[in-house]
């Protein structure tokens, strides 16, 4: 009797190990399935011929921007795949180019690359070579993508700021006049002077400036309202008047 129950026991011991091997099986199994499957679809999805960029849609102001040269930035990430484009060196490669001030980068399901560029607000030459920004940006574009009729700023590296809000200063106190500024220059010593579009020079000297040039818009209609009369320059860095050459 006894040794039918131990036999009955042990018959029930072997069976609860055997259903327990093959559960634990059966667990290592899937976890090994689901393994291999995530590694396949990451191996898949990162593979660029399976979910490749079918289409780049760029969007915004880029019409001074070298065409060739946006492409030839874009083409190499594109080629990557959807999931395979790495988003901040692209916009970084994009930065690079002279003419992009900001530029967005997203991916649009389900093969889709968008870019949306901002372009560089000129406002003048800056040393000849160069353009300056409305930001105090110095970059430096292809000859032919430069506008016509920009003035040019000879200064300091360091004082491009303070030059744009001078210039801007100058041109609205010359406005009643019809001139405009064709040259601002900063001296090392921080001498200012202006040449403007009718061919003038005008020498502000370091100081007060404003006050100066605010003497040459009073008494321009008067010492020069025959437009024939037109000085060479005017030297406005005395404290009591004017010298005309």
């Amino acid at each position: 009797m006894r040794k039918r129950r131990q036999q009955a026991t042990m018959a029930n011991t072997d069976g609860q190990n055997e259903d327990s091997f093959w559960r634990r099986l059966s667990w290592w199994s899937l976890l090994i399935l689901m393994i291999t499957l995530l590694a396949w679809g990451w191996i898949e999805v990162h593979n660029p011929h399976v979910m490749p960029i079918k289409r780049i849609k760029i969007q915004g102001s880029y019409q001074r921007v070298d065409q060739q040269a946006l492409k030839k930035a874009v083409l190499p990430y594109a080629e990557n795949g959807f999931f395979n484009i790495d988003m901040v060196e692209l916009r970084d490669r994009l930065l690079q180019l002279p003419w992009v001030a900001d530029v967005s980068v997203r991916r649009v399901w389900p093969s889709t690359l968008a870019l949306r560029i901002t372009q560089q607000q000129v406002l003048a030459r800056w040393d000849e070579g160069s353009l300056l920004s409305a930001d105090g940006e110095v970059f430096t574009p292809r000859e032919s993508s430069i506008p016509t009729g920009l003035p040019l700023f000879i200064g300091p590296d360091g004082q491009r700021l303070q030059m744009i809000a001078a210039y801007q200063t100058i041109e609205r106190m010359l406005q009643p006049l019809s001139l405009r500024v064709n040259e601002l220059q900063l001296s090392p010593r921080r001498s200012w002077s202006i040449r403007l579009n009718n061919g003038m020079q005008i020498m502000l000297g370091r100081v007060n400036m404003q006050q100066r040039l605010q003497r040459f818009v009073e008494v321009y209609p008067e010492l020069f309202a025959n437009k024939k009369n037109v000085a060479k320059y005017v030297d406005l860095r005395y404290t009591n008047g004017i010298a005309v050459g």
